[in-house]
């Protein structure tokens, strides 16, 4: 807890957030920083690296942090099970606790958006189209970033 003259910044959950993108920018991906896509491959990324105790810096992530990120995103039980069991007990506190939660709360509440004239594409998005979309897509595209970092390095 920060004292009276100090601030409390989250400066693990920051990090975290920061080695996401870097991952993303690392695996070439095609994803623009201003998409629902990026945010939530970022956010699915920083909640296992923050949670996992990852702590060095994206760019010197080891093949192993890697692997264990990959293990734990492909894992058979669910990531989401994995992630609540670890915010209840585990790590980070104060600030970075609160915005890993709220990140949590996004995945699962984030939804894509369609306007009424693409209605028709309603149909094709359905699953991106329901609550939970954050989560889906999030971790469908922090796998591809991930194998990519992996397989660059090979």
């Amino acid at each position: 807890m920060a004292q009276k003259d100090e601030l409390d910044v989250p400066i693990a959950w920051l990090w975290a957030e920061q080695a996401g993108e870097s991952l993303i920018a690392h695996a070439d991906s095609p994803l623009s920083p201003a998409t629902f896509e990026f945010r939530a491959a970022r956010d699915v990324l920083a909640l296992t690296m923050l949670l996992a105790g990852i702590a060095s810096r994206a760019p010197d992530l080891c093949a192993s942090q890697l692997e264990l990120i990959r293990d734990l995103l492909f894992a058979d039980g669910p990531w989401l099970d994995w992630c609540d069991s670890r915010l209840g007990v585990v790590g980070p506190a104060g600030p970075d606790l609160r915005l890993a939660r709220q990140a949590r709360q996004w995945l699962l509440q984030g939804q894509l958006l369609l306007a009424p004239q693409h209605a028709d594409l309603v149909c094709a998005c359905a699953a991106a189209a329901r609550p939970g979309a954050g989560c889906r897509i999030g971790l469908e595209q922090a796998r591809r970033v991930i194998d990519a970092c992996l397989t660059s390095r090979r």
